[in-house]
């Protein structure tokens, strides 16, 4: 094991002034990064140039146990759902003040790993830097009152659900974890991320960066790994409150039929790309242009 460094994630500069970054590649449970139970890795391969980028831990369904145990143990005992929503919110603008000092940086690894264009990744990372901002103005959600009549005080509260995890996609890696985690951590939930298999490295980024930032350990974990070995252990897992998922439909029913027994609450992005009503008396070269960039940039 070795203790997560209180540090910034970019380093230096390369040629050019390129962005040269220090990637975390093995699992974060606890607020540690430490190799998988098996010591087993996965290979990264980079669709720029089709070389190997990074090997990263593969996390097995003991590592989800110890995530998950922390996870709960952060809720349950940790100071994070206890904090007043404004001290929660100042964590959240932290995070989104570092993902904007490494912007650069983190879209080259967003690139490198996910095939994006730059000009793409750096929109995209940007826009992750907005949803914390966003999200950090936790002290805005509000509970309600009912009117009961003159005897009668009735009022709502609005309260964490507990350990919440994410499982993420590969096609916006920073962004989808940053919709999925931000919302979840600025309401006092604790979180297990589970990015997609071919583009975990962001991810693994974006937990450094919330412990750099103050999140205290166990709040946030992360576990590259195999969704087939690892989803429905996530959906039947007793430590485990709500399941956010993002991906194919298949996929997502299955986790919804495992998660019925524990009564968990579920919430499913699934398949459906892009869809297109082309009328007849369409410009069919334009609705075929506008058809590729709506769903390619």
């Amino acid at each position: 094991m070795k203790d997560t460094p209180r540090i910034d994630v970019a380093r230096s500069s390369g040629k050019n002034g390129r962005p040269v970054i220090e990637l975390e590649t093995d699992l974060l449970i606890d607020g540690m990064f430490v190799p998988s139970t098996t010591g087993e890795r996965f290979t990264i391969t980079s669709p720029v140039d089709g070389a190997r980028y990074a090997e990263v831990a593969r996390a097995t369904p003991r590592d989800l146990d110890a995530a998950a145990e922390a996870a709960r143990h952060a809720f349950d005992h940790g100071p994070w759902p206890k904090l007043p929503p404004s001290e929660r919110g100042r964590v959240l603008h932290s995070v989104a003040d570092r993902i904007r000092s490494n912007l650069h940086a983190i879209a080259e690894v967003e690139t490198r790993s996910g095939g994006k264009t730059l000009a793409n990744s750096r929109n995209e990372v940007e826009a992750a830097a907005r949803v914390f901002e966003y999200y950090a103005a936790g002290d805005k959600f509000f509970g309600e009152t009912i009117p009961m009549g003159a005897d009668v005080l009735d009022f709502t509260l609005r309260e964490p659900v507990g350990v919440a995890a994410q499982i993420t996609p590969w096609n916006f890696p920073f962004l989808a974890a940053s919709w999925k985690v931000a919302p979840a951590l600025a309401v006092g939930c604790t979180s297990i991320l589970k990015p997609a298999s071919y583009t975990p490295l962001t991810s693994l980024l974006l937990g450094r960066i919330a412990l750099d930032a103050g999140l205290p350990p166990g709040v946030l974990n992360v576990l590259p790994g195999p969704g087939a070995s690892l989803g429905e252990h996530i959906a039947r897992h007793p430590l485990i409150d709500k399941i956010a998922f993002t991906g194919e439909t298949r996929t997502g029913a299955s986790l919804l039929k495992a998660a019925a027994d524990g009564i968990k609450r579920v919430s499913l992005e699934l398949g459906g790309k892009s869809p297109n009503i082309v009328f007849a008396d369409a410009d069919l070269q334009k609705a075929a242009t506008a058809a590729v960039k709506s769903g390619f940039k």
